[in-house]
């Protein structure tokens, strides 16, 4: 149940996060690039790099990162602010007696970013005042925060990384690539995330490098957080559902790297002891672990991977899922260049047999495809926290994978939330093409949600997402956008899409009409409705 921080367990739904805001995620902040997208300062590049909590290479194959020469201090500020009108057919989502209505939305935000000897780190902040002209009861104000530091206390010896978010998400579920600004009051859930993380590391020459990391990590909701009103078979019997409700995270974690031992071998033995505390909900838990990796280099390019260790994992109220038993895996690793990684490997974690692997490949000079598969013991709380560990800012406070650089989503969007222990399988794949100036991203996913304790009943989905941008001129850009998808549980169709086209009038005015139309169709007492809006959006940038 180990918040393993590797992206390639990140549970999010990769284009969702894409569509999740069109007009936010195509308006820029500055002069348009010559793709027509907003630019990409220096601090977003670093960020990619220095966030993943390897600040010399991306994985143990590959050359350390090459990052620009220091210069003077670079602190950026900016602030912006968004108007939008939205006219919608459906304001409150509704299978009959559909009411239309005009949205006002003003959305005040301020971009920041930091890149000091001593201090990296970006922020994104925006609080969104939404007023309905005939819907008054859905006027509300929402929040949206994304952002991460890196603060040196002693350089290559002490750091502190602090890594937070604020975004709402569907409590219901079953709502695929619709907006989260279109969700309704009553299915509308706050998510509020912390992590900070002091890290001391040490060089003991011939025995390899060390670090000793803590991890306190916090998660709490507001809006709609109670039962979703689905039935399960839960520890106090059918019907037994659980409220999301806030939860706090303590992690220790020890690393000794040998680096390469001679020519053929690597070594990285981990302690780590963790402490989950989920207030008054199903969840709460305790995990220790010690493992040794191993790693032979059979070529350059090619490298064989085992580990072994012990696994004890305790639930204050599922005992029935507790255990106390060796943990171990075997693979491999396959890395020719840095646009080309594969990893595989199959293993025993977390009480089960399961494979873990990832895969980052260019097919072409302009074609890359990504996937990745995982099975994971967790709650929603601690899948939250994971994704945080492994996102990054990106241009225009759109949220990264820190690997492959494609958008994600913190939440999964599809499943309820509600406190529960969960055994997810998740695989995941795209492919991404850039050929000027289009760039076409097509993501196909498919999930398994198993309850283990009953409280929240067992659920899958598949989804495929396809965007398309591009630069008509270089102050214009069109963006097409779909998504569907099939949640099982209540049979529940999902299908979203969007035609966005964004302009810039000057390099601090810049503009937007979004089309969008939203299909849900469900069964057995889920969503049932269709909606049109027509979204017009100007942003100014001071």
């Amino acid at each position: 149940m180990r918040i393993t921080r590797l992206p390639v367990v990140v549970a999010g739904l990769v284009a969702v996060a894409a569509m999740a805001s069109p007009a936010a995620a195509q308006l820029s902040l500055g002069p348009l690039d010559d793709q027509g997208q907003g630019p990409v300062p220096p601090i977003y590049g670093q960020g990619l790099r220095q966030n993943l909590g390897r600040p010399t290479a991306p994985n143990e194959n590959e050359q350390p990162y090459t990052l620009p020469p220091k210069g003077p201090p670079l602190w950026q500020v900016t602030p912006r602010v968004d108007l939008r009108e939205e006219a919608t057919d459906n304001v409150r989502d509704a299978q009959t007696g559909r009411q239309a209505d005009l949205i006002t939305t003003l959305t005040p935000g301020i971009y920041v970013a930091a890149d000091a000897p001593r201090l990296v780190g970006n922020l994104d902040y925006s609080a969104s005042f939404q007023k309905y002209a005939v819907a008054s009861d859905q006027d509300n104000i929402d929040q949206n925060l994304f952002g991460t530091a890196i603060a040196t206390v002693v350089p290559d010896a002490a750091a502190l990384e602090l890594r937070g978010t604020i975004f709402d998400t569907a409590h219901t579920g079953a709502f695929g690539a619709i907006p989260s600004s279109q969700l309704t009051s009553s299915n509308r859930t706050s998510t509020y995330a912390i992590e900070a993380s002091p890290v001391l590391r040490h060089s003991f020459r011939d025995v390899g490098n060390g670090e000793l990391r803590y991890i306190f990590g916090q998660t709490w909701f507001s809006g709609q957080t109670a039962a979703t009103g689905q039935t399960g078979t839960g520890l106090a019997g059918v019907g037994t559902l659980a409220p999301i409700t806030a939860a706090t995270q303590n992690e220790l974690r020890g690393t000794l790297d040998s680096a390469d031992i001679g020519k053929y071998l690597s070594n990285t033995v981990t302690l780590d002891g963790q402490r989950t505390d989920v207030n008054g909900g199903t969840g709460s838990n305790k995990e220790g672990l010690a493992t040794d990796e191993v790693q032979v280099h059979v070529t350059k390019s090619i490298a064989l991977v085992g580990s072994g260790g012990w696994q004890t994992l305790q639930f204050a109220q599922v005992p029935s899922q507790n255990l106390s038993e060796p943990t171990w895996y075997g693979g491999f690793i396959y890395e020719p260049n840095s646009d080309a990684r594969v990893s595989l490997n199959y293993g025993h974690r977390d009480g089960a047999d399961s494979f873990l692997g990832d895969l980052r490949y260019a097919l072409t000079p302009v074609t890359t495809a990504y996937a990745n598969y995982s099975e994971i013991t967790t709650t929603p709380q601690q899948a939250i926290l994971q994704n945080l560990s492994g996102a990054v800012l990106g241009p225009n406070g759109t949220v990264l994978n820190a690997t492959t650089g494609l958008p994600i989503s913190l939440n999964n969007s599809e499943f309820s939330l509600q406190n529960d222990v969960e055994r997810l399988r998740t695989f995941q794949a795209s492919l991404v093409t850039d050929l000027d100036p289009n760039r076409f991203t097509v993501t196909g996913i498919h999930q398994e949600m198993n309850s283990l304790t009953g409280l929240v009943p067992n659920d899958a989905m598949n989804g495929v997402t396809a965007t398309w941008n591009r630069r008509m001129t270089p102050l214009t850009n069109m963006s097409l956008s779909g998504g569907y998808f099939l949640q099982n549980s209540q049979h529940t169709h999902t299908f979203d899409t969007t035609l966005e086209f964004s302009h810039a009038f000057t390099p601090s005015l810049f503009g937007a009409i979004d089309y969008n139309f939203a299909y849900v169709d469900s069964v057995s007492g889920g969503p049932n409705f269709y909606r049109n809006s027509l979204i017009l959006t100007l942003r100014k940038v001071f």
